[in-house]
């Protein structure tokens, strides 16, 4: 199967790397000249333009950061696309661009999946991402090769935009789970209890999750280099908020949430990791 990769950031340049340690053909893009030549460097082809892999690839694997790029770059795949190819958007964003896409690119007889992922950038270096995929069960089967490459479990979770549905669920869980950790940890601190000593006790006690021992070393170090942004938290928390709206539903956790980030990007941290959020309360 030959594979298309767009995206080369964070996350999708370890997953990239993935696919080719599995022995897939691969041709990768990023508007980012240099993030093309370090996958090149990996021995992936990187190419000039979207057509140039678009037209060659079996699935075409989409990284990018939100509904906006997702549906342009889409629909020039879609422009060389084989019939028969399947477009498999990894990214985070909105179940009804899936439904958008899924019926426009099913006319050309293009495939459409949405397959976002989750465990965070260790997960994606060492391929044991979780994939949450939306969309008809054999385009899944026939992509299933290429993302085991990438994760270690693969969930279809019904049809086109229920994989982004679930996303949005599970980032809407652990961002409003960070606001609060960043909170507790600063309120520590503001008590007398310095923050390693916060992180060593509920680390091992009920308040433990994935979530606390993967961010809250980073605010005990002060380690705010981009894992996952606070605009990208922002970002999912207001495609969470918009599905919301559309299904009538309220979201107390997650307005609050929201509010915490919009204050981070207020404060010109947008672009540091969400531990960063801890400087908010003075941590």
């Amino acid at each position: 199967m030959n594979v298309g990769f767009v995206g080369l950031g964070v996350m999708g340049a370890p997953m990239a790397r993935n696919v080719l340690r599995k022995g897939f053909p691969l041709r990768v893009f990023d508007i980012d000249v240099t993030k093309r030549q370090g996958l090149s460097a990996d021995g992936a082809v990187a190419v000039a333009g979207i057509a140039d892999l678009a037209a060659w690839a079996d699935a075409i694997i989409l990284m990018l950061p939100g509904p906006q790029e997702i549906r342009a770059v889409a629909l020039q795949v879609a422009e060389s696309a084989r019939r028969g190819a399947a477009i498999v958007d990894m990214s985070t964003s909105d179940p009804a661009l899936d439904q958008e896409m899924s019926a426009a690119l099913g006319e050309r007889g293009v495939g459409w999946l949405d397959a976002p992922v989750t465990r965070a950038v260790p997960a994606a270096i060492a391929g044991t991402l979780m994939a949450m995929v939306g969309g008809d069960a054999q385009v899944l089967e026939k992509c299933r090769p290429v993302l085991a490459a990438m994760a270690s479990d693969i969930v279809h979770v019904g049809p086109s935009g229920s994989g982004h549905a679930m996303k949005l669920l599970n980032n809407l869980k652990i961002m409003a789970e960070v606001a609060l950790m960043a909170e507790v940890v600063a309120l520590g601190a503001r008590g007398g209890i310095p923050a390693g000593v916060v992180n060593e006790v509920l680390g091992q006690s009920s308040a433990d999750s994935f979530m606390w021992r993967y961010q809250v070393p980073r605010m005990v170090a002060e380690n705010f280099t981009p894992g996952f942004s606070v605009d990208h938290g922002h970002k999912d928390l207001s495609l969470a908020a918009g599905w919301a709206r559309r299904l009538g539903a309220s979201l107390p956790m997650g307005d609050a949430a929201l509010a915490v980030f919009e204050a981070g990007q207020r404060d010109g941290r947008g672009a540091l990791d969400t531990a960063v959020l801890v400087k908010l309360y003075g941590a």
